[in-house]
């Protein structure tokens, strides 16, 4: 018979048999009659889609048939074993032995969510109450009844983490404070150093192995911290049954620590993880009376690294730690080196805002001590380090012009730079001849120009009108100056700025005084009265001033021209160059201090000829000696 002879009515169908052996799986669960007619939407549903209400009860039919068959089964148990498989989230400790990490899986949640699925409605796959409510406590309907029934937690329920970890964790039941507790602020020992621990270790935490983990960990593993699953190993941070490091579902997962901090004793000289300090040693050095009871409140103690560098001495030496300033010191502290204080130094009076910070009944002062030095005018500025110490040295000098001796105006600002370039151009005039297509350029001049912006900020009461005086005569030296007899003058500045600038003459063309908005104001409030003109250290102003647009041209003392340098007599083997001996006066980059700069005194060692060159090194020795480069200096 042809293929094409073959029909049917697609009434002849037969379900059943459709297993290997002839066994029949009852599937499909849910069949209709292949009468209806193609098309009918009919049907009792109200405000619903047409037969809403019947495919919903064939769900539940089908998916009911399916979870009482082998299959289904099957299923149920995959979720069970997959939920005790999952990662434990923190929980309190009255449902810390729940074995089943993520709550168990009843078929029944699955009913429930196909039955509410016409309506949009969500459900929990997990634990034993589907409508329980997966937001805080604190979110309730307002009906008593259904909120007794969303926010039941039944036992094995899912773990809500934001119902569990309140925002006021106590700390019986915040972990990090128990992982302080349990696994900072205490030696714990370390099973590393025992062979079998650490063979148990690796049988129990992962793998196959996993399986041998339930078994096992009753006589190795120490009971978890307050029911947080905090390890007692200290090679561990947290450990619990089942979780990802399990075998389906059976063992336990270890979370493991990558540096044991409780290695280090003060009694060795040297350990495995290179002198580390625990907790317990720091706080036993804060010396504040309440962590350290030997040690009374208020004594400084000494930097703890410095135990560690002498242990380094004493033991094999690392390259960790380098020697430092003595930092309980408080003049070797930033703050005391550089004259800036500490503004939140504890133990000062701060009840009258008006006077400003108090000790022992009387005002401290200025903080910053750069902050609130004043204008001066001197020939040179002034060498207390007491006062003008900085980490990089900023000021400006005016010069006078009406007063002989070359006396200058001072301005000292704290180094809070935030931009310096120095900007150099050449001028090349371009010609072009007839019959020739390229340029030809002639060397037309020279310019130089300094930019720089830079912050400063009073960190106290008494630094705001002195800072604002000084930024006003600097504003004021872009305005002219007159002679006794009249006529207009420029003014002529001195900028020095760390060892790039030193003293270098020059004029200002230009500044932006900007108070930041984003800064606290002074407001002049009297501290007591609570009425304006608090006093004369207050004012309305910005405690926070940025200086941009600054502007400076160099005035060389030297004709700007490239340096002129001397070079040795000895030619540099295998180049046939000669090695610098003298700088030149063309030093755009100071390179200098008040105690002398980086070219008159060259520190470059000239390689010695090789010994068959006795004669040219004497020859080179005789012209060094007669042109006085043996020891360079101006």
């Amino acid at each position: 018979m042809a293929l094409r002879e073959l029909t049917t009515n697609l009434k002849s169908l037969r379900y059943g048999k459709d297993r290997i052996g002839g066994g029949s799986s009852k599937e499909p669960f849910v069949t209709d009659s292949i009468n209806s007619t193609p098309g009918d939407t009919g049907g009792p549903d109200f405000l619903l889609r047409a037969n809403t209400l019947s495919r919903t009860g064939d769900d539940l039919s089908r998916i009911g048939q399916f979870m009482i068959s082998p299959k289904g089964l099957q299923f149920a148990a995959k979720q069970n074993v997959l939920s005790r498989s999952g990662v434990r989230v923190q929980s309190s400790s009255d449902i810390s032995f729940n074995p089943i990490n993520d709550g168990v899986y009843l078929p029944t949640s699955t009913l429930a969510q196909v039955a509410v699925n016409a309506g949009g409605g969500h459900l929990l796959k997990q634990g034993l109450n589907p409508f329980r409510n997966t937001k805080p406590d604190d979110a309730n309907t307002g009906i008593g009844f259904i909120d007794s029934i969303l926010n039941t937690e039944l036992p094995l329920s899912q773990p809500m983490y934001a119902q569990r970890v309140k925002t006021n964790q106590p700390p019986s039941k915040n972990r990090l404070t128990q992982l302080v507790n349990s696994k900072i602020g205490i030696s714990q020992s370390n099973s590393n150093n025992n062979p079998i621990n650490s063979f148990l270790d690796q049988i129990t935490s992962s793998g196959v192995g996993g399986f041998f983990g339930g078994l096992l960990n009753n006589l190795t593993k120490p009971s978890s911290a307050n029911g947080l699953n905090i390890s007692q190993n200290a090679n561990e941070i947290l450990r619990y049954n089942g979780g990802p490091g399990s075998a389906l579902g059976i063992g336990q997962t270890a979370i493991s620590r990558v540096v044991d901090s409780q290695a280090y004793t003060e009694n060795e000289n040297f350990s495995k993880y290179n002198y580390l300090l625990n907790y317990s040693n720091i706080i036993g050095k804060t010396g504040d009376g309440i962590y350290s009871t030997s040690t009374p409140k208020g004594t400084t103690m000494v930097d703890f690294r410095s135990d560690l560098i002498d242990a380094q001495k004493d033991g094999i030496n690392k390259d960790v730690l380098s020697t430092s300033l003595n930092y309980a010191d408080s003049k070797e502290r930033l703050g005391g080196r550089v004259n800036m204080g500490d503004p939140g130094r504890k133990g000062r009076n701060l009840i009258n805002y008006t006077i400003g910070v108090q000790e022992g009944g009387k005002p401290t002062g200025p903080l910053d001590k750069i902050n609130a030095l004043p204008l001066y005018s001197s020939p040179q500025m002034i060498t207390d380090t007491a006062v003008i110490n900085d980490l990089v040295k900023f000021r400006i000098g005016i010069l006078d012009n009406n007063k002989e001796g070359n006396y200058k105006t001072y301005v000292h600002f704290r180094s809070f730079i935030d931009s310096f370039s120095d900007n150099y151009s050449a001028d090349w005039k371009n010609h072009q001849y007839m019959g020739r297509g390229e340029s030809f350029y002639s060397y037309g001049g020279f310019k130089r120009q300094i930019s720089m912006a830079w912050t400063v900020a009073a960190l106290s009461i008494d630094e705001l009108i002195p800072m604002y005086q000084k930024l006003n005569f600097l504003a004021s030296s872009l305005a002219p100056d007159y002679s006794p007899q009249g006529y207009m003058q420029g003014n002529i500045a001195y900028l020095t700025m760390g060892g790039y600038c030193y003293e270098q003459p020059g004029i200002i063309t230009g500044m932006n005084i900007s108070p930041i908005k984003e800064s606290p104001y002074e407001v002049n409030l009297d501290s007591t009265t609570g009425k304006k003109d608090g006093g004369k250290k207050t004012k309305e102003l910005a405690m926070y001033v940025n200086v941009t647009g600054f502007n400076f041209i160099p005035l060389h003392n030297f004709v700007p021209r490239i340096q002129k340098n001397t070079y040795f007599g000895a030619t540099i083997e295998g180049g046939g160059g000669n090695y610098i001996s003298k700088f030149g006066k063309e030093r755009f980059i100071s390179l200098q201090n008040a105690k002398g700069n980086n070219y008159t005194q060259n520190n470059f060692t000239r390689p010695q000829p090789k010994e068959n060159n006795n004669n040219d090194n004497q020859q080179v020795n005789k012209t060094e000696q007669s042109q006085g480069l043996n020891n360079s200096t101006e």
